[in-house]
């Protein structure tokens, strides 16, 4: 948008006050922007404003696997977004060269930010691959303890059938010693 209304000012010959007006909106547009750097967090931390870059020197890592080494650092992804890194704030518009050296200007940020973006996007697929590796993993598991819990129902059914066959041979001994007739045993 920034480009747009620089551009604006490139056909005809704007009024000062159509200049300055250009100016007022591209120094909203900056306030937006470094509202957006400082104010994207995740769990409590900026993501944008250049914090956890650090110039190259910090990190952000996540163990999106399941190995205790398994991490992934996302800290270049967020470099400083702000409007002074970027360098667009204090644009100035009310000659030809000032407007040509925003437009310069405003072209390299958004440079800088589609490299970004490709940073951002790159740990973004990275992170859906592991969480596709995660997902089959955790059904494969489901599955195995499903089997495991119907082995153990198995071998709890044959040994509570083998406990009942000896309580009944114990129990037709007794009887037998004992002369009680066949019929108080099939009671029992």
């Amino acid at each position: 948008e920034m480009r747009t209304l620089v551009s604006s000012l490139n056909s005809g010959s704007p009024s000062a006050s159509e200049k300055t007006e250009v100016e007022n909106q591209i120094a909203a547009l900056v306030e937006d922007i470094d509202s957006i750097a400082s104010g994207t967090t995740f769990n409590g931390k900026a993501l944008l404003d250049g914090s956890i870059y650090n110039g190259g020197a910090g990190s952000y890592k996540f163990q999106p696997g399941i190995n205790s080494g398994d991490f992934l650092d996302i800290a270049e992804a967020y470099k400083d977004n702000s409007a002074s890194k970027l360098n667009v704030d204090g644009l100035q518009v009310q000659n030809q060269t000032q407007r040509d050296n925003a437009i310069a200007d405003i072209d390299a940020a958004l440079d800088l930010l589609a490299e970004n973006r490709g940073y951002v996007s790159q740990y973004t697929k990275s992170l859906e691959s592991r969480e596709g590796y995660l997902t089959g993993y955790n059904e494969h598991l489901a599955s195995a303890e499903s089997r495991l819990r119907d082995a153990d129902l198995a071998t709890e059914a044959l040994s509570l059938s083998q406990t009942q066959i000896r309580r009944d041979a114990v129990a037709g001994m007794f009887f037998q010693q004992y002369g009680i007739s066949d019929y108080l045993l099939a009671l029992l």
